[in-house]
This record gives structure tokens, C-alpha cells and sequence, in this order.
């Protein structure tokens, strides 16, 4: 199984999903690859201690998902399941970003998307002075960036993503 996980920041998703998949301690993980992938290269550095036990079966990559993967290096249909946690929020046209989180992925891929689905006032209102909370303004997302649930349903069935949700 081939992994993709885009925007990795401080690799807390990704320590969480290593060790269900084991590897550490020179074990074989369940999975042939797992590519660590952000948007900017400060994050690497800050997660690999954390993930160093996995490192001989990881893949680092810088990707920003608001551009074409496959210019950034990732093959068309070519992981078994992609993880987002927390990273869509961070983007300004979900139809867009849906479109490329999908072309790396293979046919009957899976697609585990962990994002803030409930408005929390009191946080807007310490992050919403930044620029950056503010990118879904033109996708409908008018309180900030966070992708409320029925927005996350419809925008994932535009994009032909079946959508399986917890409460």
C-alpha cells in the first residue's frame, strides 16, 4: 500500500497513522511507502525526529495542493490512500484542491480527510486576523477557513469522493 499524506506540518497524523501500520523498532510496516509531503520544507526538519523510526520506508516531498501534483512530482494514480489532517481548511478553492488531492490517487483509492468541521468562535477570533483563515471567503466559507460539514459533504460528492462521515 502506497501512502500519501499532504500537508504533515508537525507529523502528529502521521506518528498516529506509523504505528497502527508498525515499522518501528526495524519492524516491516503494512504499507510499501508512506510520502510525507508540505507545503514548505521547515516542516520536515521539525518532524523527523519524531519520525525517524520510519524513515527508511517514507518518502519526503514538498507539495503544495493548491498546484498540480503531478508537476510537483507525484504519478497519476499512484497511492492507495491519501490523508489530509487539518490541511484543506488552509485553502481557497475546495473544488480545485479536491481535483488534486484525487489525481495521485489510484481508481479504488481511499481518501481520510481529518478537518475542523464546527465554527468555534472564540478561535476565530484569535487567528482571524491572519490573511491566511480567510482563503475560503470566495468558496462560500464566510466564517474562516473551517470547512463546515454539509460544505465538506457537498464539496467531496462534487468531486465524485464517496463520503462516509463520524460524528
Amino acid at each position: 500500500m502506497n501512502i500519501l499524506e499532504i500537508g504533515v506540518v508537525t507529523g502528529d497524523a502521521t506518528t498516529s497513522i506509523l504505528e497502527v501500520l508498525g515499522g518501528q523498532n526495524s519492524t516491516s510496516p503494512r504499507c510499501s511507502n508512506h510520502t510525507f509531503t508540505d507545503i514548505r520544507t521547515e516542516s520536515f526538519e521539525k518532524a523527523h525526529e519524531k519520525l525517524k523510526p520510519w524513515l527508511p520506508y517514507m518518502t519526503v516531498r514538498e507539495l503544495d495542493v493548491e498546484q498540480d501534483p503531478i508537476e510537483s512530482g507525484c504519478a497519476l494514480s499512484e497511492y492507495d490512500l491519501n490523508v489530509t489532517a487539518n490541511v484543506l481548511q488552509a485553502t481557497s478553492i475546495m473544488d480545485a484542491i479536491l481535483s488534486n488531492v484525487k489525481k495521485p490517487m489510484k481508481l479504488d483509492a481511499n481518501l481520510i480527510m481529518s478537518e475542523t468541521t464546527h465554527l468555534q468562535y472564540c478561535f476565530n477570533m484569535i487567528v482571524g486576523s491572519f490573511d491566511g483563515w480567510w482563503t475560503g471567503k470566495d468558496d462560500g466559507r464566510q466564517w474562516g477557513s473551517t470547512i463546515l460539514r454539509n460544505f465538506g459533504i457537498l464539496f467531496c460528492r462534487a468531486a465524485a469522493l464517496v463520503v462516509l462521515t463520524l460524528p
